[in-house]
């Protein structure tokens, strides 16, 4: 199912201010039950997880990022050229590479998944195209990003990400 980010509006609470530890950014996961059985539903609120969490990015809500329900305590991410990192480190890489390149933008071309309600795990693999980094040059990437249900939620356990098309693979 391919997902249009601009139909996704991120959900906020109304008390968080982005840096309070103890109130985390309501995601499309915070109402995933674990043990729904809809394929469909349980793919679309995967989907949704992963384009708010890029638009977060995109908009440089770093603060936010880090904050996002739905991620497990012991979140790794790593991409094809860098060593894995927790989710502050992962969310201060795309920061540094902001940094160094204002205007360059992640743009989501799809996704696929692989959901099996009964075990609690889905992976879902997303085709991505970064732009403006450096100016004028558009990289194409993929993400595999792994779910599984842990204390009856969903949870994103681990990201990998690399250069590529998944249509390759």
């Amino acid at each position: 199912m391919a997902y249009a980010m601009s139909e996704y509006e991120p959900l906020t609470p109304v008390s968080l201010d982005g840096k309070d530890g103890d109130h985390k950014l309501e995601s499309p996961l915070t109402r995933l039950l674990g043990d729904c059985t809809d394929i469909r539903k349980i793919r679309e609120h995967l989907e949704s997880f992963f384009a708010m969490n890029t638009e977060l990015l995109n908009t440089r809500q770093y603060d936010k990022a880090i904050n996002v329900d739905g991620y497990d305590q012991d979140f790794m991410a790593s991409m094809h050229n860098q060593k894995a990192e927790d989710l502050p480190g992962w969310v201060d890489h795309h920061r540094r590479g902001a940094l160094e390149f204002p205007q360059s933008k992640v743009r989501i071309l799809g996704m696929t998944s692989k959901v099996d309600p009964k075990r609690g795990l889905a992976s879902l693999f997303t085709d991505m195209e970064i732009t403006g980094r450096p100016p004028g040059v558009t990289i194409h990437s993929m993400t595999i990003s792994e779910f599984k249900v842990c204390d009856g939620k969903w949870l994103c356990m681990k990201a990998t990400g690399m250069r590529g098309n998944s249509m390759l693979v």
